[in-house]
């Protein structure tokens, strides 16, 4: 008789821990499935940034060709030596 209760006991336990295994294992697959969504959220936001940069970094470029290409003494009339003052 007391073999028996500790079988079933036994089998209880096990039923148990089996059941928090399942458990445990869903919850885990959920989370995974949250970070992979996040990563993949991630992934476009760098994406976007990345765009931005190019795009600024072409702005700045083109500000700088424009500043090549223009006189620095022609941008403010009067302050080249030997100019009249305004």
């Amino acid at each position: 008789m007391g073999n028996r209760v500790a079988v079933w006991v036994l089998t209880a336990v096990a039923g148990v821990a089996f059941l928090a295994m399942v458990k445990i294992m869903a919850d885990m697959s959920d989370h995974m499935e949250r970070m992979t969504g996040q990563v993949a959220e991630l992934s476009a936001d760098v994406k976007g940034m990345r765009a931005s940069v190019d795009h600024m970094a072409e702005a700045v470029l083109q500000g700088s060709r424009q500043m090549q290409q223009v006189n620095p003494m022609q941008m403010v009339p009067g302050m080249a030596p030997g100019q009249p003052q305004r």
